[in-house]
């Protein structure tokens, strides 16, 4: 599978092969028939073969920004209850990064809801202490 899913970024390293093709280019380009919507089974190299270099940026800046706000709102907090949830919502984003090596994107749809959660709380706790 990463052999594949090297060929596919390499041959189109920018802005890669389209959101939600990878099924498609497997059967075009490498003429593999599958019977099934193939997907990677990793979230960081479907993100590169689907939306290339600058897709992949936009989601590491944005997972990297996600989680610096989380250590910025942290060192602010002063009330336990509110740090404990805070960690927690750490822990949560930390262990959904390492989640991304294992699983397609398409079975991992609560992602988006633990970021909106995370997202939600963080900035209810920054216009408190700000």
């Amino acid at each position: 599978m990463c052999i594949r899913d090297s060929y596919l970024f390499i041959k189109y390293p920018v802005l890669g092969i389209g959101l939600g093709n990878y099924s498609i280019f497997l059967y075009k380009v490498l003429n593999v028939f599958t019977t099934f919507p193939y997907t990677v089974n990793n979230i960081y190299f479907e993100t590169l073969c689907e939306n290339g270099l600058i897709g992949f940026s936009i989601l590491m800046i944005f997972l990297f920004k996600l989680f610096v706000y989380h250590i910025k709102i942290l060192r602010k907090l002063e009330n336990l209850k509110e740090k404990v949830i805070v960690v927690g919502l750490l822990s949560s984003l930390t262990a959904i990064l390492f989640m991304f090596n294992a699983f397609p994107s398409h079975s991992l749809s609560f992602w988006w809801v633990t970021f909106g959660i995370c997202i939600g709380y963080l900035w209810r706790l920054d216009e408190k202490y700000n």
